[in-house]
């Protein structure tokens, strides 16, 4: 596939792979990418101008018609499965760059932010100057999606054991932020979780990251020291071994 000189090598190898190994693109389809608006502003639907323009790009050099359609459709509740009376603190240094941008602060802390929480309920925000913007930007929100701009309780991860892009790579420290994001490693926490309303149709995506952490759930270990345990199921092996051109589950060194 030709490269696009605005586009990096490893952008362009995993577009060339979503169309070529997963949509299995054929020359002389017709294809329309559907792109929601809601996803520019934070929203589930996480999409990015740039990316859809590079796929397209990429479709339209394998000599296929390709249309883009920006829609905007009405934000539909998410399908969690919500943590229930959580009491304790959680520290933080990086969160999902969608909305750090709009905090006004980067998605990388220089000092650790330190949520507290009792009763499912963030009830201090302590830290330097990104906690400060924090807590400034979640009190701004209140009027706009309620008080469950306070709630805590979802925490999920990424499950991608090659996540991972260095600055020469990305210099973009939004863009590479939201690569590492997906990292198997990554385990992150909504920072509030409210839903959509008419008035501000979006879904308010403040994340806390952390990816060194140990987590368990009753005696399974689910992340030991940032490593995400699933990835040594045989199921998952059995299924790497069909790909051996592809990176794999092993663990790339990270050095934080």
């Amino acid at each position: 596939m030709p490269i696009s000189p605005n586009i990096p090598r490893g952008a362009a190898l995993a577009v060339a792979d979503l169309l070529d190994n997963c949509a299995r693109i054929e020359k002389g389809q017709e294809v329309l990418l559907l792109a929601q608006i809601d996803g520019l502003y934070g929203g589930d639907n996480m999409v990015d101008e740039t990316a859809v323009a590079w796929i397209q790009n990429a479709l339209q050099h394998r000599g296929i018609n390709a249309s883009v359609l920006w829609i905007d459709e009405k934000v539909r509740p998410h399908q969690w499965r919500y943590l229930s009376n959580t009491s304790g603190e959680f520290i933080f240094d990086i969160m999902l760059s969608w909305w750090s941008r709009y905090i006004g602060i980067s998605p990388y802390s220089e000092k650790p932010i330190r949520l507290t929480v009792d009763a499912g309920r963030i009830v201090k925000i302590e830290g330097g100057q990104e906690a400060k913007a924090l807590k400034d930007f979640m009190a701004s929100m209140v009027a706009k999606v309620g008080n469950g701009v306070y709630d805590f309780k979802c925490l999920h991860f990424g499950v991608h054991p090659q996540a991972r892009i260095s600055a020469h790579q990305c210099p973009n420290p939004l863009y590479r932020r939201l690569i590492e994001h997906a990292h198997s490693s990554c385990i992150h926490v909504h920072v509030g979780a409210p839903p959509a309303t008419d008035d501000y149709p979006y879904w308010v995506h403040c994340t806390g990251d952390t990816r060194t952490a140990t987590f368990k759930v009753g005696d399974t270990v689910i992340h030991d020291r940032g490593y995400l345990k699933a990835l040594e199921n045989p199921k998952v092996l059995e299924v790497a071994r069909k790909y051996p051109d592809r990176p794999g589950v092993d663990p790339v060194p990270l050095h934080y």
